[in-house]
């Protein structure tokens, strides 16, 4: 474009404005602009709602003047595998036999529109990577070199849809991201219980409250026999001997009641209702793993509740009998 006609007198409506100084701003700095969108469910991404995406975006691509496009799709697998396709026909002869389940996707839609009122075609790209929750936990647990901590971890699985468009036009970039909102809508979303969402989230406070609630009953224990103990004629070695066997008592109450509250955060935390993949035959295998993994994570969790309970109990007993004896001891 000439330096005339960029100095030429246009009067348009404010909207014709802005599309035609973006279009003059990529055509002097040959650049564009891009945004981010994060999706954040617990989605169940098949190979029909990749094909439904492409259908959509081919779709919302055609009320445009389509110069080119192409697509480049990437399959990450958890056993440190890529399978990279060049267009989506060649992605559909994706091999769904393989054993190693998908970690992710990157579906890369590259598009050249020439839009009304427009001199230069203008570049689209559209990327959306979608993550397997379940493979990249599975992937933290059983690498024993990972060094992951949980919070990035939590942080991946909570984004498995993350689409970023590259644009010339913002209303265009505007069509893209409404067509991705739309789809994102369509996928099915894995079920979770509100109750474990509950206890997930507040299961960072279950080792100090497993700690805090044992030391109480531990101590009421003790302070019922502080009058027998301290009463008239009681010797000083009887009294010593009271401090020293209660204090370390209820000390390593405290700790074994954090260790199992430790331990029921630990199988709280890995009942998992995650965003998954499912292509192929390893992605199956993943999902049935996952589902025994979580009966047990319940089971476990259940059991360490049981278990500082019964702590709790049994320390009342042996603070009775310990104290009941200490002339004895």
């Amino acid at each position: 474009m000439d330096k005339q006609n960029l100095s030429s007198s246009i009067i348009l409506e404010d909207s014709e404005s802005f599309k035609l100084a973006q279009a003059l701003y990529h055509a002097v700095t040959d650049k564009t602009e891009s945004m981010t969108k994060f999706y954040s469910e617990n989605y169940k991404i098949t190979r029909d709602d990749i094909k439904q995406l492409y259908t959509k975006f081919e779709r919302i691509s055609s009320q445009w003047k389509i110069i080119s496009k192409s697509e480049n799709i990437t399959i990450q697998h958890l056993v440190d595998n890529k399978s990279c396709f060049s267009s989506f026909d060649r992605f559909m002869a994706y091999d769904t036999s393989q054993t190693s389940p998908v970690e992710s996707i990157m579906f890369e839609y590259n598009v050249l529109l020439k839009l009304p009122n427009t001199e230069k075609p203008q570049p689209y790209r559209i990327m959306v990577h979608m993550s397997s929750g379940i493979a990249l936990k599975g992937n933290n647990q059983t690498d024993e070199k990972s060094t992951v901590p949980n919070l990035i971890l939590k942080l991946l699985q909570g984004r498995p849809i993350i689409a970023k468009v590259e644009y010339v036009d913002y209303m265009v970039a505007i069509n893209f991201i409404s067509t991705l909102d739309s789809w994102v809508n369509e996928i099915k979303i894995a079920s979770t219980s509100r109750f474990i969402d509950f206890l997930q989230k507040k299961s960072h406070w279950l080792p100090r409250l497993s700690e805090g609630s044992i030391l109480i009953v531990t101590s009421l224990w003790v302070c019922s026999y502080t009058n027998e103990t301290f009463a008239e004629g009681n010797s000083d070695q009887v009294l010593a001997k009271f401090l020293i066997i209660s204090l370390m008592f209820i000390m390593l109450s405290g700790k074994v009641a954090l260790w199992f509250g430790s331990l029921g955060e630990k199988y709280i935390d890995q009942i998992s209702s995650l965003s998954y993949i499912q292509l192929n035959k390893g992605d199956e295998r993943l999902l049935t793993e996952r589902g025994k993994s979580n009966f047990w994570s319940i089971v476990i969790a259940i059991s360490t509740f049981t278990i500082s309970i019964i702590q709790g109990v049994i320390s009342g007993y042996i603070v009775k009998l310990l104290m009941s004896n200490l002339g004895n001891l």
